[in-house]
């Protein structure tokens, strides 16, 4: 059998590797399978000959951007080039780039976006025919520092599956498989001229607010309308800018993008310590917020730690809403659509179960949102409670609120919303179970009269928590709700400590990224920075709950069902 000598194989490109690089005459072999003889580069159009295993290599390579990037992206490290070891955060947003058409990031200093995007940006023009990528950044230079990071990861790729070269220039290459990718600063025009399939958008918070509005009307329209292309918007916080509204549409679920977001303390090694130095070597608590601290507010401080935004981020997950038959019914139909659970401890749930629902009420007409945030009691591990050495009230001190399930929406009216709360209590979650506790100060006390109306018997059931009176604390008078204060301080101070102790525990998405922007704005308050901070709110409510007679009661219910064994464990 006669075999074409245009015909290459992996089998021949080794021979005439090892023959390139040992100098030998390559005039055996014919012409160069490299792009005008650039060693590397693949020549477009070459002809070649494929092994089943490659052609499946291929497949598994297309299908998942982590296999590929696992086995064959190498970009250069302090030591040369090397593979890269992707950190788990990386995983998870390439994993997210590639499933959603429209991504925006917030991301910290220094936590290696650019490589993240010539991963994504090399695996997708190797895997796709036909695409124009345009990369953008509020400088050329940054720019140029992603086309140039692509092409070391295409220039590493094994022969097989590297795409053929048809052009290679500073500012862009193309392929033989119609793939073309170009680079430019950030401008008005810079996407104008060409059909976009996927536009790569880095630093857009620092691009001129001017340049930023009028390069995403002109290039977004076009690619909303069409069916494939897709945009990944990145960037560190920069004040309130178009970056910041599209940023925080997408956490409110108010536009197309998947909103993602990478703090300091994800990066390994970088701990209270290691942000204590930078503190120190930056020279202010001010500008270590605004080059790590993901905040919109150059002054914000973020409320949480760094090792509990930690723990919250292994244990997210997305909530997905639940047909609930029982809950089925027009009263409350809209609200009902926005009830969503964690999939997993859903199903873990029981009669026995005992919850605490608290609830921040909005307008129900845009602006802040209403939640209902839903928590199971939940017994401490055991090493939890080895190492918890104060009990302040008693056994119930080992009991923690676990988030399992969460209302969130502001354009649901609150009267809705409260017969959805008195089905969800008088006919699932059982009123025996439930303790509600709901903040006064903006709509409580109409919340509470809209269940009644509803479910009046509910109200005799006791369910609805009740704090120490403000206008009466010395004679420890209770009244219904609660009522917070204007800056939070003291609250706050107390949702940190149960943050802390595992009282309260996060595993929303949401939730968990609201709890990453909380923090002291420059007045001294304590508010969302560049989030909603509704949610939290409804954490900051709970700081009396865990040492009241109404949570003691679920928690001693609880207790009664442990055996002997446990309950000396418990007496420790």
């Amino acid at each position: 059998m006669v075999v074409s000598r245009k015909l290459w194989s992996t089998e021949r490109i080794n021979v005439y590797n090892i023959n390139y690089n040992e100098g030998i005459n390559l005039d055996d072999l014919g012409e160069s399978p490299y792009y005008e003889g650039k060693f590397g580069w693949r020549k477009g159009n070459q002809l070649f000959d494929y092994s089943d295993l490659e052609k499946d290599e291929i497949k598994k390579c297309k299908r998942d951007i982590l296999y590929f990037a696992d086995r064959y992206a190498f970009a250069m490290t302090d030591e040369g080039i090397a593979k890269i070891n992707l950190r788990d955060y990386q995983r998870e947003v390439l994993r997210e780039f590639q499933n959603n058409r429209f991504s925006i990031l917030l991301a910290s200093r220094q936590i290696g976006k650019t490589i993240l995007a010539s991963i994504f940006i090399a695996w997708y023009s190797t895997f796709h025919y036909d695409r124009n990528i345009l990369i953008v950044s509020n400088k050329y230079d940054g720019a140029n520092e992603i086309i140039d990071k692509v092409k070391q990861v295409v220039l590493h790729l094994p022969y097989f599956l590297k795409p053929g070269v048809s052009n290679i220039a500073v500012k862009g290459m193309s392929f033989d498989n119609g793939c073309r990718i170009r680079s430019s600063a950030t401008t008005p025009t810079a996407g104008i001229g060409y059909t976009n399939h996927l536009v790569y958008a880095d630093e857009f918070a620092y691009v001129h607010n001017n340049i930023a509005e009028k390069f995403f009307k002109s290039i977004f329209p076009t690619l909303v309308s069409s069916k494939i292309s897709r945009m990944i918007i990145t960037s560190t916080p920069n004040n309130k800018n178009l970056f910041y509204r599209i940023y925080n549409s997408a956490l409110n679920k108010l536009n197309g993008f998947r909103a993602l977001r990478v703090d300091w303390w994800q990066v390994p090694g970088r701990d209270e310590r290691w942000k204590q130095s930078q503190i120190a070597d930056l020279g202010s608590e001010d500008i270590f917020n605004q080059e790590y601290g993901n905040s919109f507010e150059s002054s914000g401080n973020s409320l949480a730690s760094g090792d509990v935004l930690r723990f919250f981020s292994r244990i997210q997950s997305t909530y997905e809403h639940v047909n609930i038959d029982i809950l089925d019914n027009p009263l409350y139909e809209n609200a009902y659509k926005h009830l969503t659970w964690h999939p997993e401890l859903f199903e873990e749930l029981d009669d026995d179960d005992k919850f605490v629902l608290s609830v921040d009420l909005g307008s129900g007409v845009g602006g802040d949102y209403t939640v209902i945030n839903i928590f199971k009691v939940v017994r401490m591990n055991y090493p939890k409670i080895y190492n918890y050495t104060y009990l302040a009230n008693g056994e119930n001190d080992y009991f923690t609120l676990k988030q399992v399930g969460i209302f969130r929406d502001n354009l649901t009216d609150n009267e809705e919303v409260a017969f959805l709360t008195a089905a969800l209590i008088s006919d699932y979650l059982f009123p025996e179970n439930s303790l509600i506790v709901v903040e006064m100060n903006h709509r409580g006390a109409e919340f509470i009269k809209d269940i009644e109306k509803y479910k009046p018997d509910l109200l005799d059931n006791d369910i609805f928590f009740r704090g120490i009176s403000r206008k009466n604390k010395k004679y420890n008078q209770m009244e219904t709700g609660v009522y917070v204060s204007k800056t939070k301080v003291d609250e706050c101070k107390v949702l940190l400590k149960n943050w802390k102790n595992r009282r309260i525990v996060v595993t929303e998405e949401n939730t968990y990224i609201e709890c990453a922007g909380f923090g002291l704005n420059e007045k001294g308050f304590y508010e969302g920075l560049g989030v909603h901070d509704d949610t939290v709110m409804t954490m900051v409510n709970l700081g009396n709950v865990f040492n009241s007679s109404q949570f003691i009661w679920l928690v001693e219910d609880e207790i009664q069902q442990f055996s002997n064994d446990e309950i000396e464990i418990m007496d420790i």
